[in-house]
């Protein structure tokens, strides 16, 4: 009718509908507050947990290594072998050294004659 002025609800048909779901909705922010921050919580906790686990391993690396053992194996190397063979032992001093090869020694026949007068 025209006229008539009409105010939601006032008829005693009360939509409790959209008033309960938001009820619900405010009573379950906390809840969705909580599930975030524990996701939030258990990733840190899965990064720390792997950070831990790298910090072991390079721990090991370096607990498994003995600074004598990396002395002990010493080595002597020849560019050409038929030139120069080498060794060394765990006595050998460290050191390095460079030598070239100017001239290879050849072979020399010696005679010595012995002078005889002839008679």
């Amino acid at each position: 009718m025209a006229g008539e002025i009409y105010f939601n609800n006032l008829t005693g048909k009360l939509d409790r509908g959209p008033i309960v779901d938001q009820l619900l909705r405010l009573k379950s922010l906390p809840l969705e507050r909580m599930v975030r921050e524990g996701n939030q919580l258990k990733t840190k906790q899965e990064s720390l947990s792997k950070l831990a686990n790298s910090i072991d391993a390079f721990n090991n690396l370096f607990s498994n290594l003995s600074v004598d053992d990396l002395f002990k194996s010493k080595s002597a190397t020849s560019s050409n072998t038929n030139v120069l063979t080498a060794t060394a032992t765990a006595e050998t001093p460290n050191v390095i050294l460079n030598l070239s090869v100017i001239q290879l020694s050849s072979k020399k026949v010696q005679t010595q004659r012995m002078w005889r007068p002839l008679t």
